[in-house]
């Protein structure tokens, strides 16, 4: 034990804690009460021995005080002396102490009274112990939902908590005393158990009806346990009483509708299915089975049963609609296909379903009807393919969904053979029907194997003769729509073998985008037509979209693309440096490289032009990369050059492609390892918008950067859509606010109030601030005022050469 030994006498305590010590305790000892006091109040000790006799406050008023603390029930021992008398043992008892003890101190009689604390200190404990699990229990009852009852052997309530009390529509007052049966309809009373029938029991559950103070019933599930003291006599019961009124209805509309669900199975013409998606089991129906040829028990329940019957054509893009619907992208599951029939042959069918989800929207089942459509005129007798009149009912699908969701595109690409005449005309028609097989085979594997960035679902159909027509949805723009002719012009640049003949076709392709205006499918397929007539005036193996101003930009922009290839091979990119300085000091501080393309026919472009169209195709990662090396490595070779008090920072903009490369971080590790460049001085700029795109991985790829030693800057402040609640959860060193808050500054509103909000905000969290597109003296100095750290823009300089720096910095130029 740790005890506190009270005495005015050095030498007593002295012995008092040798003492304490070889009889395995530990002594905290003082010689004044105000010093007693204050160690009790820190601190709680099994066991006090206080002297009778001390200066000022003596150990009868000490003991007096330990006892009016908040824990005030501490074992207290007095240490009489020669000169207290008897009957002084009555001030003892009536100051609260527990026992006393005479001077000299005896060690043996010390030690029995040390053991009779110790024990007094377990008991205290575990009485402790006992009231707090008490005092809990108490409160769980007190706040369960559940009504809890406890009642005596002749059935009178003891207790019973708020819940019961509410449940039943009285005060616990009002129920305390009463006959249990008081909960139950006048007529259900009956003979109350007797003590040997309950002791019998022990412990029993059962549901029934349960009558509330105004008289109303409603169904309950009760549970009763027996109590018993410790001879095993009853005292009495404790009862848990759940009101069950919703589980009820639950119940009996589970049962109706099940009842529903059964009649409309039996008189449906479709088949039927219900897919458990955790268990991964699906419940065919007996009309599904049927459909396909086969009997009820022919069939299990696996996924594979339906999914291995598809097509191997239609496969793909089935799977792809049920997981759109499940990820939440399309409303619900809607898809035609091939189903191999028993006797060997495909049937044209509907899959429809819809995804039943949980609270936080997770599908755990999905259910859905398959309808054979086979029977109606839906495909092409020579390829298999949807028809047209099949093709006209998807398109009048995709336009309805359209008018619903107007951000949901789509569009239209129609196919004509070149020259086909000219291959049934020389090799005849036999040839021809067997090209035009392949041909549709061959789109339709380009449909199955498409990737994930044309995000393309699409139907393929033979409209007539030589022509086909393919659906394409969840579209972007025009641009898009000719990526993806270009993708589908890829099909016929390996020659067909048909018949012993290796034959070189091609086709021309005509482009409509759906749009609100169009009222009916045909109009679509018409405008479809008419581009497809334009593209065969310009010659074979083009494509036109129908507007012709779509048509224009994107063909301006696939020229921008395939100069930016060129661009790449002929070393036509430059990089300038704007310089950003210190708006205390006017200092050059750092340098942000930009990116600029110097083409040989129209002269310098600006990146506003092209890196749009990088950032749609694969250029931007190259262009990225090579940015990043190239500044870096004209920064290291102009801080060579430089005084070693100059000390520049270089700024490098990372974009949203190469922010989501997985090799980011090692391609700046690598860059920091081979190159004579040092990490602090590397400031990496990026967007708020990129990093909100997906948070957690913005977080963890900063993260990986930060421990690289670079610093990181958030671009742009203002302009995209971060959340201030995030803002703190990324690493960032550096906060650059949009240049169009430095441009209102003059204006009317709350231009200035916004940036000083930003510029506190900023240093709140620890991070530098930069002001972008500053112009004027009066800009630089308001943002200077508000506290801003560093500014750029065209009042100190417009974007330059790596020279021009070298020279202002050589002739100590001023930066404005």
């Amino acid at each position: 034990m740790k005890i506190l030994a009270v005495d005015d006498q050095e030498d007593v305590r002295t012995f008092m804690r040798a003492t304490l010590r070889v009889l395995g305790h530990e002594a905290t000892v003082c010689g004044d009460a105000a010093t007693a006091l204050e160690k009790c109040q820190a601190e709680t000790f099994p066991l006090i021995l206080l002297d009778w006799v001390m200066p000022g406050t003596d150990g009868l008023e000490l003991c007096r005080q330990i006892r009016a603390l908040p824990d005030g029930e501490l074992p207290v021992i007095l240490i009489f002396t020669g000169k207290n008398k008897p009957h002084d043992l009555q001030k003892v008892l009536a100051a609260g102490a527990d026992d006393y003890m005479p001077k000299p101190l005896i060690v043996e009689f010390l030690q029995i009274r040390l053991t009779i604390a110790e024990e007094r200190a377990r008991q205290r404990a575990a009485r402790r112990e006992a009231e707090e699990k008490l005092r809990r229990l108490e409160k769980a009852v007190e706040t369960t939902q559940l009504g809890v009852t406890i009642t005596d052997t002749e059935h009178r309530i003891l207790y019973t908590n708020p819940a019961e009390a509410e449940m039943h529509g009285y005060s616990v007052e009002e129920l305390l005393g009463q006959d249990v049966r008081i909960f139950a309809p006048a007529e259900s009373w009956e003979k109350p158990m007797s003590p040997e029938e309950i002791a019998g029991l022990r412990a029993w559950k059962r549901d029934s009806i349960n009558v509330r103070k105004d008289g109303t019933t409603f169904p309950v599930q009760i549970t009763s346990d027996v109590v018993c003291d410790s001879t095993g006599r009853v005292t009495g019961t404790v009862t848990a009483c759940e009101d069950i009124t919703e589980r009820k209805r639950a119940e009996e509309a589970l049962r109706a509708s099940e009842e529903r669900y059964a009649l409309a199975a039996r008189g449906a013409n479709d088949g039927l299915w219900d897919w458990e998606l955790a268990k991964h089991e699906i419940y065919y129906s007996e009309r599904w089975k049927s459909m396909l040829g086969f009997q009820d028990e022919e069939i299990g329940n696996r996924p594979e049963e339906w999914f291995d019957r598809i097509h191997p054509a239609d496969r793909q893009r089935v799977e792809s609609a049920y997981r759109a619907h499940l990820d939440g992208t399309q409303s619900h599951f809607e898809c035609s296909h091939r189903l191999l029939h028993r006797h060997g042959l495909y049937r044209w069918v509907i899959s429809r379903g819809l995804a039943v989800r949980d609270k936080e929207g997770t599908p755990y089942r999905m259910v859905g009807s398959l309808t054979d459509i086979t029977g109606r005129g839906v495909h092409d007798e020579l390829t298999g393919l949807p028809n047209r009149s099949f093709f006209i009912f998807r398109l009048q699908n995709a336009l309805e969904r359209h008018r619903k969701k107007p951000e949901y595109q789509f569009g239209v690409l129609l196919f004509d053979l070149d020259r086909f005449k000219m291959v049934n005309t020389s090799l005849g028609h036999v040839i021809g029907d067997e090209l035009l097989i392949a041909v549709g085979s061959r789109l339709e594997g380009t449909l199955r194997a498409t990737d994930t960035l044309a995000r393309l679902e699409g139907t393929v159909a033979r409209v007539g003769g030589d022509e086909f027509i393919i659906l394409v949805e969840d579209i972007r723009d025009a641009n898009h729509a000719f990526r993806l002719a270009e993708r589908f012009q890829e099909v016929f640049a390996r020659p067909f073998l048909i018949g012993g003949h290796e034959i070189f076709a091609s086709a021309s392709i005509g482009i409509a985008l759906g749009s609100i205006a169009y009222e009916k499918p045909e109009d679509l397929i018409r405008d479809a037509e008419t581009a497809l007539h334009r593209a065969k005036a310009l010659g074979r193996g083009r494509f036109v979209i129908f507007d012709e101003t779509m048509h224009t930009r994107a063909v301006a922009t696939i020229q921008i693309e395939n100069d930016l290839r060129n661009a790449m091979e002929g070393a036509e990119f430059r990089i300038l440096y704007q310089p950003i300085v210190s708006l205390t000091s006017g200092k050059l501080t750092g340098l942000e490289a930009l990116l600029r393309w110097q083409h040989p026919k129209t002269g310098l472009i600006r990146p506003a032009r092209f890196l749009p169209v990088a950032e749609e195709s694969d250029l931007i990662v190259a262009i990225d990369r090579w940015v990043l090396q190239e500044a870096c490595r004209e920064w290291a070779a102009l801080e060579r050059e430089l005084s070693p008090e100059t000390q520049l920072s270089l700024n490098v903009n990372v974009s949203s492609r190469q922010f989501s490369q997985d090799d980011l971080v090692e391609q700046v590790r690598e860059l920091l390892e081979r190159s004579e460049f040092r990490g602090i001085r590397l400031n990496l700029e990026i967007t708020e918008s990129v990093i909100m795109e997906n948070p957690d991985f913005g977080a963890d790829v900063l993260t990986q950067l930060k421990r690289l030693g670079v610093r990181l800057c958030l671009d742009d402040f203002g302009t995209g859509y971060s959340s201030l609640s995030y803002l703190h959860r990324f690493p960032l060193d550096i906060l650059k606010i949009d240049q169009s808050f430095v441009a209102d500054m003059d204006g009317a509103g709350g231009g200035p109030a916004i940036l000083r909000a930003i510029v506190d905000l900023a240093h709140h969290l620890d991070m530098d601030v930069v002001a972008e597109g500053i112009e004027t003296p009066r800009q630089m100095a308001q943002l200077r005022e508000m506290g801003c750290d560093y500014g750029q823009g065209y009042y100190y300089s417009h974007p330059v050469t790596g020279d021009e720096i070298r020279a202002r910095l050589a002739e100590e130029l001023p930066w404005s």
